[in-house]
């Protein structure tokens, strides 16, 4: 498991710790300086071709790569070019989420030295990492995505405390926190709500419209408050993705089990099968000790079902395993 973890990480003594951020688990631990992993919940991500020829030029043109697909608001954008291809990594992001989130986290503006993206250092994942008693990352399709820990199995997947003292693998990235800009942003809201206020007093129509529209809001939160659902469109594609895959892992794993039911019955259950499991992708069959000549004939037809691995006799039974 250690090693695994230093395949993922790269692990080596640093001057650093660099911690995990979400805003939904506190940092425990106390230092006086770290680098921070937005968490995918913190930033909007997509890959795209584009005709630049650097990085700057990159981050002009990405307002227009994430139009219609972020909400409306006040983002600051990345751009990292893709050393495997010829596309740009795009980020758009809110600092004053981000510097929330920090702040939920219980740390401080002064404790962070250097920002960098999930995407970046988890992108080559081969299997989810729980970060917390709730949450896990995850990467399908090269999209980074912090999911709901009950969609995988607890016991099969490594866990890691939120701060490591790990190199991160990325860029860092730069970000800009005008808190004056923000309390003008605030000020623009309330006289929004006010104006707001204002046309409802001219039809109960529009003031019961507001209500339900409010309704929707909230029962759309407590939704997505209950069942742990990620909070952009990108980690619920993610998620659906892993759904989906489970749901052809399953429906796989019942039509080899309809089919070895249909060839014993074929076969009047002149082999008797003593157990039966499927794990994942594999499946070891115990039968009742035969011939050798029954034997192998059992195997080849087996075949015809499953990818047989191995099959050994013991003293009493016969032990086949194969792949689905």
């Amino acid at each position: 498991m250690l090693k695994f973890l230093q395949n993922i990480f790269n692990l080596k003594k640093r001057d650093l710790p660099l911690c995990f951020i979400d805003g939904r688990f506190p940092i425990d631990e106390k230092y006086e300086k770290m680098d921070i992993v937005l968490s995918p919940s913190l930033y909007w991500f997509r890959m795209a071709k584009l005709p630049a020829s650097n990085r700057k030029m990159a981050i002009k043109l990405a307002p227009n790569v994430f139009e219609g697909y972020i909400p409306d608001g006040h983002y600051q954008y990345e751009a990292f070019k893709n050393p495997e291809t010829d596309e740009f990594m795009l980020f758009a992001f809110s600092p004053e989420e981000i510097f929330k989130a920090i702040k939920n986290s219980g740390l401080k503006k002064h404790q962070i030295r250097n920002i960098y993206f999930a995407q970046t250092e988890f992108g080559n994942l081969s299997q989810p990492l729980a970060i917390s008693g709730k949450y896990a990352i995850h990467q399908e399709n090269g999209i980074v995505a912090l999911l709901p820990i009950q969609l995988f199995d607890k016991k099969e997947i490594p866990k890691i405390p939120p701060c490591r003292n790990v190199s991160p693998k990325g860029r860092p990235v730069s970000i800009t926190y005008h808190e004056k800009q923000l309390i003008t942003d605030k000020d623009s809201y309330a006289l929004i709500v006010l104006f707001l206020i204002f046309i409802s007093l001219f039809g109960i129509q529009l003031y019961a419209l507001k209500n339900h529209h409010a309704g929707l809001l909230k029962k759309e939160m407590e939704i997505k408050k209950k069942y742990a659902l990620p909070a952009t469109s990108f980690q619920l594609n993610n998620m659906i993705n892993t759904l989906k895959k489970i749901e052809k892992n399953q429906l796989h794993a019942r039509k080899v089990t309809s089919s070895i039911d249909s060839f014993l019955y074929r076969h009047n259950f002149k082999f008797k099968l003593k157990t039966f499991s499927i794990k994942k992708e594999k499946i070891v069959l115990a039968f009742d000790k035969t011939k050798d000549a029954e034997a192998n004939r059992l195997k080849d037809e087996l075949s015809k079902i499953v990818t047989i691995t191995s099959a050994a006799i013991t003293r009493d039974s016969l032990i086949i395993k194969g792949k689905l």
